[in-house]
């Protein structure tokens, strides 16, 4: 998404180039495998202490006959789910990009929005708990994206 909404000027540029409809969808899938192959290795490495630590836990008596290396299947499942979900968002991006006009692309003074922002405070609210749930939420994406696949 920061490559199509923040760049429409160099996407108009590549485009007025000789870039293909074909070669820019090509290019920005290219960049969500790029991104997710680092995370994909690095879950797959902290997979092994994890998994060891949770036997350890839940199979007092067996965990020694439990293998912790993940299983062909898990691999490839794990591998599948990681390129599969920035393949798929990628998709509306892409299509927001290929809207726009190669002249509304290269057009550098383009109409901004303008609009009135309304700031309304009560002084009754306490913010710690939002903060505090935030940083929970980011977290658990973070393990989520990270540790997941």
């Amino acid at each position: 998404m920061i490559n199509t909404e923040t760049k429409t000027f160099d996407i108009g540029i590549m485009r007025l180039i000789g870039l293909s409809s074909r070669g820019f969808v090509a290019m920005i899938f290219t960049q969500a495998v790029m991104f997710v192959i680092p995370s994909v290795i690095f879950a797959y490495i902290c997979s092994f202490p994890t998994l060891w630590l949770i036997f350890q836990k839940m199979f007092l008596n067996n965990a020694n006959q439990i293998s912790i290396v993940p299983g062909a299947s898990a691999t490839f499942l794990a591998i599948a789910v990681g390129l599969l979900i920035p393949t798929l968002s990628s998709i509306i991006p892409i299509q927001r990009a290929l809207a726009k006009s190669l002249s509304d692309s290269l057009n550098t003074a383009r109409n901004t929005l303008s609009g009135t922002v309304v700031i309304i405070e009560d002084k009754s609210i306490k913010v710690v708990p939002y903060i505090v749930f935030g940083i929970l939420c980011v977290i658990f994406g973070v393990t989520i994206y990270i540790v997941l696949p």
